[in-house]
């Protein structure tokens, strides 16, 4: 894949910076087996970028009927699937708009089977959006520590977006109007990719958000 291509077209074709970003993360990330992607929607872009097998199968999980899941129900709740039953579980962009994320990550790790795989994908820098409610944003710290307390392995922790990537994804429906946007989101990166390795950035990072990958 030629991420700047991608990068480029994604961002022309209307996506926003975030999920453009976050998306380039997740055409790192192979799938295998039976898959469970928890109140993502109907058709959500980040299908199209993970990787899956030959042997995958996708189940969609969510409380809304419209989107006609295969499994419909509140992930808030004890969800109604037997232990050890998937292979992966996708948490992606929704733990924020939970009152407790902790227990809907530990129903992911329930119905996981093991040596399953969990992937979580958090806003840190990002604004209000509630749907239907947004109690949360997570640090790199913050989300490990809940996958770690419902018993879980972290492997990798991937974050998306700098300092200024982050203030251009703040900025964009402004910069859009006066036709900066993507010269910006180019300065943008530059930027981040030159200042991001010194030591003030090391110790205080600011990111649009992580994608996290655990096992069980």
């Amino acid at each position: 894949m030629n991420q700047l291509r991608v990068f480029y077209q994604e961002l022309r074709q209307g996506k926003s910076l975030f999920r453009t970003l976050q998306n380039l993360v997740f055409a790192d990330i192979v799938l295998s087996g039976a898959i469970l992607d928890v109140a993502g929607g109907k058709d959500p872009s980040y299908k199209r970028f993970l990787k899956t097998g030959s042997d995958s199968k996708w189940f969609r999980a969510d409380y809304n009927p419209s989107y006609q899941p295969d499994f419909q129900f509140d992930a808030s709740e004890q969800w109604p699937i037997t232990d050890d039953s998937f292979d992966t579980v996708l948490l992606i962009n929704c733990l924020y708009i939970f009152k407790n994320p902790q227990g809907v990550v530990r129903e992911a790790a329930r119905v996981l089977r093991k040596g399953g795989k969990l992937v979580v994908a958090v806003p840190m820098v990002f604004h209000e959006s509630p749907e239907p409610a947004d109690y949360h944003r997570f640090t790199s710290e913050g989300i490990r520590l809940l996958i770690e307390n419902a018993g879980m392995a972290v492997e990798t922790v991937r974050p998306h977006g700098g300092r200024f990537t982050c203030a251009v994804d703040l900025l964009s429906g402004y910069l859009k109007k006066i036709h900066l946007f993507l010269p910006l989101v180019f300065v943008a990166q530059y930027l981040d990719g030159v200042l991001g390795q010194n030591q003030y950035e090391q110790r205080h990072p600011i990111h649009c958000g992580y994608v996290v990958v655990a096992v069980k």
